[in-house]
């Protein structure tokens, strides 16, 4: 994945970053980390590779190849870029909230398909699989937020996730709205109408918890072809 050729610490945390002859201008925080060159913000790598572990192998298994994938809450892009670079023949889009961050993405992961702000405006059943690696812990309302994935996702799509674990994780993170157990994880998947397939604890992860959930539907059929809603 490509990391940044250079930066300019402009004070107050800001940092000017260049990728070729290109640059942006971001903060560096706890948050978001990525404005430093030689570790632009990999603290949930090893959460990334088991993801793309499990798609991979999903995706060697499956008829309906993964033709969209979507890196949720991508920050700095590292995990987008590991997508596109697997999944090269799937359309990648990193989702984020920051606007630094996209801009910041943008330049570092130009083979990505694109980068928005929400999938808010997105076709029903669209997506294959979503990735979100250390967000729902940020989300103020993780229900609704879970169910409009569960609305993008095709019925036959795939959720990873993965949170800090509430008995385990340090607690002093301001950014964090709360921290789960494993039953309060189980629980808000469930109210979001979502089955975990994988459940994983400690492996590489540390204090974090990984998830592997998928659609729980109600089916219909319409001239033979099966659908969702």
């Amino acid at each position: 994945m490509p990391l940044p050729d250079r930066s300019e610490n402009l004070g107050d945390n800001k940092f000017r970053v260049w990728f070729g002859a290109q640059s942006v201008v971001v903060t560096k925080s706890r948050e978001r980390p990525y404005a430093s060159v030689s570790s632009p913000g990999e603290v949930h790598l090893p959460a990334y590779l088991r993801a793309n572990e499990l798609l991979l192998r999903i995706n060697e298994g499956r008829a309906k190849k993964l033709g969209r994938i979507v890196d949720y809450g991508c920050g700095s892009a590292y995990g987008t870029c590991l997508l596109a670079s697997l999944f090269p023949a799937a359309e990648v889009t990193g989702v984020d909230v920051s606007d630094e961050a996209l801009a910041f993405a943008r330049l570092r992961a130009p083979e990505a398909h694109g980068f928005v702000r929400s999938c808010d405006d997105w076709d029903d059943c669209s997506v294959d699989a979503v990735v979100a690696i250390e967000v729902v812990e940020h989300m103020e309302d993780p229900v609704g937020w879970l169910r409009n994935i569960r609305r993008v996702l095709h019925h036959t799509g795939i959720l990873i996730l993965s949170t800090p674990e509430r008995s385990t994780a340090t607690g002093a993170n301001p950014f964090h709205l709360r921290e789960y157990s494993q039953t309060g994880l189980m629980e808000l998947c469930d109210d979001a109408r979502f089955e975990v397939w994988v459940f994983e604890r400690g492996r590489d992860f540390g204090s974090q918890m990984f998830v592997l959930a998928r659609r729980r539907d109600d089916l219909w059929t319409v001239s033979g072809k099966e659908g969702c809603f």
